[in-house]
């Protein structure tokens, strides 16, 4: 039986980026809900517009940032740092 992984390292990998586009598709829909563009939320986030969309299509952003974010979308910081927490495996090395 063939193995999909052929390494920790490539395991490591797909498990922060499944849970990297997990937590980006839960902002973009916010984002969406909210009827905020991304230029709109990245500007009440602090952030760069590529930084945003970079956040929406997988990477991880800076936990230090996870309460502008959750600002920014008109959300509690309780919500999306529970968020950060289940998908932690997002900001593993």
């Amino acid at each position: 039986m063939s193995n999909m992984f052929h390494s920790d390292l490539d395991y490591s990998f797909a498990r922060r980026l499944f849970w990297g586009r997990t937590f980006g598709l839960f902002i973009r829909e916010c984002r969406e809900k909210a009827h905020r563009s991304v230029v709109q939320a990245a500007g009440l986030a602090d952030m760069a517009i590529s930084d945003w969309q970079a956040m929406e299509a997988g990477l991880a952003p800076d936990p230090e940032q996870i309460h502008t974010i959750a600002d920014a979308l008109g959300l509690g910081h309780d919500i999306v740092e529970r968020l950060a927490m289940f998908c932690q495996d997002a900001w593993d090395s």
